[in-house]
């Protein structure tokens, strides 16, 4: 009972000797601002026994990282599967990594090079690597194997877009003075 109210009051755990206080920390639990013990907290970030569910982020990256798993292990077994590959580049590029997905979606064109959407998808991937010439090249042969793919042609638009911008840019940097040392200043 002393302890309790020792613990309850500051200015008595103040005057508290130094060994009675060190008792009291080892059996007392600690409570954390929340109203949970240190051991749930602890069960918590451990994972066991613990209700506090697992962040959605986590569980959403297990997901797909047992789904890689399951794709790379498909290819491995049965490297002439089509489908492995396909989906493991969607994957890569859904989820930006995008040098992963180029790797990915070239050997997905390897096993299928009529598929027009590993074309368009491999496009996507060099874009977001500021590839424009080669994500160009690759809308383009998207195009040519699917005349109707309308993604195919909105990519190929975005990118001349882009590379109008660039020229632009690059025509009024040519324009301004490079040296500030060649300009005069008055006072």
């Amino acid at each position: 009972s002393l302890l309790v109210s020792c613990l309850c009051s500051p200015i008595a755990w103040a005057e508290m000797p130094a060994t009675v206080k060190h008792q009291s920390a080892m059996h007392a639990p600690v409570i954390s601002p929340t109203g949970q013990s240190h051991e749930t907290l602890t069960a918590a970030h451990s994972g066991i026994n613990s209700k506090i569910p697992e962040p959605f982020w986590s569980a959403q990256q297990n997901k797909q990282a047992d789904y890689e798993a399951k794709m790379l292990k498909g290819i491995k077994e049965n490297p002439d599967e089509k489908s492995n590959y396909i989906n493991l580049a969607n994957l890569y590029l859904a989820n930006n990594k995008t040098k992963k997905a180029i790797g990915a979606y070239q050997e997905a064109i390897i096993h299928d090079n009529t598929n027009a959407k590993l074309f368009a998808g491999l496009s996507i991937a060099y874009l977001h690597q500021s590839k424009y010439a080669m994500a160009k090249a690759m809308a383009e042969q998207a195009m040519e194997l699917d005349p109707e793919m309308k993604q195919a042609k909105k990519i190929k638009e975005y990118i001349l877009a882009k590379e109008e911008i660039i020229a632009k840019a690059s025509e009024n940097k040519a324009t301004m003075p490079q040296d500030s040392t060649h300009m005069k200043t008055t006072h």
